[in-house]
This record gives C-alpha cells, structure tokens and sequence, in this order.
C-alpha cells in the first residue's frame, strides 16, 4: 500500500513546523500520511501530537521511547497527552500495562 512516512531523522523538528509540514502534505496527498518522530530535543511527542492534530494517520511510537539515539515517541505518553489534552481516549489501551512491560523488557520479569 502506497503511504507516506514523514521521518524527522536527526530530531530537530518544532511541533509548529510539524504541523505545517503534515498539514502541507495532506492538502497534496490523499493517502495514508504518518510521522516518525525522533527525541532528540525533547519533543517527538509535541511533534506527534501536531502531526496529529494536521492531519496525519498514524504515529509511529515505541514503549517507553526506546529507539535510535534519543528514542522515539514514547506511546504511553503520547496515550496520556491525547486524553489530558485533547479529551481523545483511544478504544484499546492500558498504560499501565504498558509500562509494566516496559519494565520487564528493561529489567526482566520479576518473580
């Protein structure tokens, strides 16, 4: 399937750049648009939520934002930001969990 995958590779997007850049794409492509985010500076999660908020299908997350250098957008904080503040609680979800299994994949299963 055809998509398109916009990747801040070095980590040095602004969320207003963003939001531009997906809201760009999107008045261009009717297909499915993403971001992959790197935290390099702190802000692959304020880079996903504008993404998010321009237009852009999926996000690419990861537990805990483990990933290249920085990591990545972190997908429990991601889940807490798009309910806190924008109101949005997605259908399938437990943070919980989620961090629970971060934790052991970090630190091995407890007994």
């Amino acid at each position: 399937m055809l998509n398109i995958r916009y990747a801040d590779t070095v980590g040095v997007l602004t969320p207003s750049r963003a939001f531009q850049a997906i809201s760009e794409i999107r008045s261009h492509a009717d297909i499915p648009l993403g971001i992959h985010a790197h935290n390099d500076l702190g802000m692959a999660v304020a880079n996903s939520l504008e993404a998010a908020r321009a237009g852009a299908d999926y996000i690419d997350t990861t537990l805990m934002g483990i990933g290249e250098r920085a990591g990545n957008c972190d997908i429990g904080q991601f889940i807490l930001a798009t309910e806190q503040l924008y109101d949005i609680r997605p259908n399938r979800r437990d943070v919980g969990l989620l961090q629970e299994k971060g934790r052991e994949i970090v630190f091995g299963k407890q007994q």
